[in-house]
């Protein structure tokens, strides 16, 4: 049964006494002052904010449409990155058409320009994005992922804990990382205890294959 309770924890209950809530596992990013967030709460909004200021430059300027491609670090928030992007969407004039062009919007912020080999709808087609946050060794990002994500939702269920007498906590691997079992095998001994949860699994992407049982 899906949130049997409402808009309150657990997601989906089973035979009337499992509890099961679900989250996507994704890596995680360290701010300052020791806060961690999950990588996409700051990247799809940023990608998505480009995607429709690119489209709102309009159709080709010349017959040239340009595949762009972003790369950033860091924590970003579109709304105070946008005048500045749009600023240099409006005054991006290429002296050669058929050569990939660099321009770094700021420390943090470049966008790559590639000729698109053909006239498209729009002047700026976003071609992809890349987050230099991301990454990094696979034990270490996957160990920092399940702490926080078991943590962020032991504190979300720790109020409804005793309505039921068995809770899980189901995840799907986001990351894209392809965690191996040699990386289970290495971060097992370093993740949290099960605490409140009866069991915890992280499911592949497609949601056919368990990667790993707490």
């Amino acid at each position: 049964m899906h949130e049997p309770d409402g808009n309150v924890p657990p997601d989906i209950l089973i035979d009337g006494r499992i509890a099961v809530e679900v989250r996507r596992f994704t890596q995680v990013r360290e701010l300052e002052g020791g806060h961690v967030e999950g990588l996409p709460q700051t990247t799809i909004p940023l990608v998505q904010g480009l995607l429709s200021e690119l489209r709102n430059v309009g159709p080709p300027a010349e017959g040239q449409s340009w595949f762009v491609f972003l790369s950033f670090r860091g924590s970003l928030r579109w709304s105070s990155l946008r005048p500045s992007v749009r600023r240099h969407l409006d005054t991006f004039r290429p002296q050669n058409t058929s050569e990939p062009f660099l321009l770094r919007v700021n420390e943090c912020v470049s966008l790559s320009f590639y000729p698109a080999s053909q006239q498209l709808e729009h002047r700026f087609v976003l071609g992809g994005y890349s987050d230099h946050e991301a990454g990094g060794w696979v034990v270490a990002e996957l160990i920092k992922s399940m702490r926080f994500f078991v943590a962020e939702k032991s504190r979300k269920v720790v109020g409804y804990h005793f309505n039921y007498q068995e809770w899980w906590l189901v995840m799907v691997d986001m990351t894209g990382l392809n965690f191996s079992p040699e990386d289970f095998t290495q971060g097992r001994p370093h993740f949290p205890d099960k605490g409140l949860w009866s069991k915890i699994v992280l499911l592949d992407r497609s949601c056919t294959s368990t990667l790993v049982e707490i």
